[in-house]
């Protein structure tokens, strides 16, 4: 026997396991996520920020500027119960089905905060709600196990693809806006406690 028979080989110690994908790629937020989101929000603003000159036009005209209901503190409580178009009418008169108490209070909180004498700040809590959304759907394009290259090329044609423009640059199109960052939001709550079972998560996607 050789010298180099006789030499005893040393186990070789065994490869630690690979991540499943779902650990791989949903993982901790990183800086590369940071950097993304914080690209796709800076766009996000960019592209809208000259929609911050416009005026209150349209339904603009009626369901803020004349309505009552979310200028007149009193009228909070009646606001949220009616539709959207009871300000019209007589108390109990009901114009419509349209009943969005989420869109009346982003009204009122709007009204209260920047008043009816400019309107840049209405246009600019549109622009951040967008931005927000932004956030949101690159969030649940992570939790659905796409990598951050393809999410990120993804959220920045979301952000700026002109099929959003009415619902941004249109103040009374915030309905949409406040649907999606609720929907995202829930959906991204479900997913993440789908991952790692949380009852906070559920609470909140409830």
């Amino acid at each position: 026997m050789s010298k180099r028979q006789s030499k005893q080989r040393k186990p070789s110690e065994p490869r630690p396991a690979a991540a499943p994908p779902s650990q791989a790629r949903s993982g901790r937020i990183t800086r590369t996520d940071v950097l993304i989101v914080l690209g796709a929000v800076l766009v996000s603003i960019l592209v809208y920020a000259n929609a911050v000159r416009g005026e209150f036009v349209y339904d603009d005209a009626k369901q803020i500027v004349g309505n009552q209901l979310i200028q007149d503190s009193r009228l909070f409580g009646k606001a949220l119960v009616s539709d959207v178009w009871a300000f019209k009418g007589n108390a109990g008169q009901a114009w419509s089905n349209y009943w969005r108490p989420t869109f009346v209070v982003w009204l009122i909180v709007n009204n209260g905060l920047f008043g009816l004498n400019s309107t840049a700040g209405w246009h600019l809590s549109n622009i951040l709600l967008h931005a927000l959304v932004v956030v949101l759907a690159y969030g649940v394009l992570r939790q659905l196990r796409l990598s951050r290259a393809i999410a990120g090329v993804i959220v920045f044609i979301f952000a700026v693809h002109p099929v959003h423009v009415e619902s941004v640059a249109w103040i009374s199109g915030s309905p949409d806006l406040l649907m999606a960052a609720a929907l995202l939001g829930s959906l991204w709550l479900v997913l993440s406690g789908l991952a790692r079972p949380d009852w906070r998560k559920t609470a909140g996607a409830a």
